[in-house]
């Protein structure tokens, strides 16, 4: 907790320094407390840093990436962006202060308020070399985290700052998610349709869950992974857990890549043309 937080709450000069004397109040940084121990954990000293670098401070640049997963750091300051002025930081925070730091590149990650992915490469731009830069746009693809028109935001709220330039340039090679997906189901629709299959209904809601492609009395379900790299390890685990709710509620689930489905369309249809033609009751 912040000294301010702590004088919100009703404690008074006294009460603080009485309970830092006591040690029930462990400095981490200046005006900056932990609570009875110091065995903070990451999670712990990235809420101190944001609380040192006082109001409206979020966490940003490679602390940030590291907390979005996009990169690991072993850093041992951790940095945070504010626009207000005359915060002096602390040892062990990297305070980087703007002029204005607009509503649309803040959020939070569970409570802690950090930089929003697009507002984090955009920042990453400016420290990292273009290498890396590109290693971290790709996790931030494969964890689902990338949306360009939002880093086209955020680049243009930038103005032109050290780095924007290259990862402009390698924003503008990528095509977004949701135009990958919709064509992925074009094509896995049209294959079918040309293969004379029984057509099946579309992102429909079944057992709590908005599939791809139903088929209600085979109790099939296809799954469509427009992504070309492998899943990260939340996302694989997202996956596994749909997969398991929807073969409890009687659904049987079978997911296909863009690379199966544009490249390999004959074990496409052979494997749903078998699923298809099993025996199984309805649901």
């Amino acid at each position: 907790m912040s000294r301010g937080q702590l004088r919100s709450r009703g404690l008074g000069v006294g009460a603080i320094e009485h309970r830092i004397r006591t040690r029930r109040l462990l400095p981490i940084h200046h005006g900056v407390y932990a609570l009875g121990h110091r065995g903070l954990g990451p999670r712990g000293h990235r809420w101190a840093a944001v609380l040192a670098g006082g109001p409206g401070a979020a966490l940003s640049h490679r602390s940030a990436a590291a907390a979005w997963g996009l990169r690991r750091t072993d850093r041992a300051r951790h940095e945070v962006t504010t626009s207000a002025r005359g915060t002096a930081g602390a040892r062990g925070v990297e305070v980087h202060r703007v002029r204005r730091f607009a509503a649309p590149d803040r959020t939070t990650l569970e409570r802690l308020p950090i930089t929003t992915p697009a507002r984090t490469l955009v920042d990453l731009a400016d420290v990292l070399d273009p290498r890396a830069l590109d290693r971290a746009l790709h996790e931030a693809e494969v964890l689902r985290l990338l949306d360009l028109e939002a880093i086209a935001e955020a680049l243009d709220r930038a103005n032109g700052r050290r780095g924007t330039a290259h990862l402009a340039a390698l924003v503008a090679g990528r095509t977004t998610a949701p135009m990958i997906r919709r064509e992925l189901e074009h094509r896995f629709l049209e294959l079918i349709r040309a293969a004379g299959l029984e057509q099946p209904r579309t992102n429909t809601r079944i057992a709590g869950y908005e599939v791809d492609a139903l088929w209600r009395q085979a109790s099939l379900v296809a799954e469509l992974d427009g992504r070309a790299t492998h899943a990260a390890a939340k996302a694989l685990e997202s996956d596994r857990r749909r997969d398991a709710d929807l073969l409890v509620a009687g659904f049987e689930t079978v997911r296909f890549t863009w690379r199966q489905v544009t490249a390999e369309p004959g074990w496409v249809l052979a494997t749903l043309r078998t699923l298809l033609a099993r025996e199984r009751p309805g649901y």
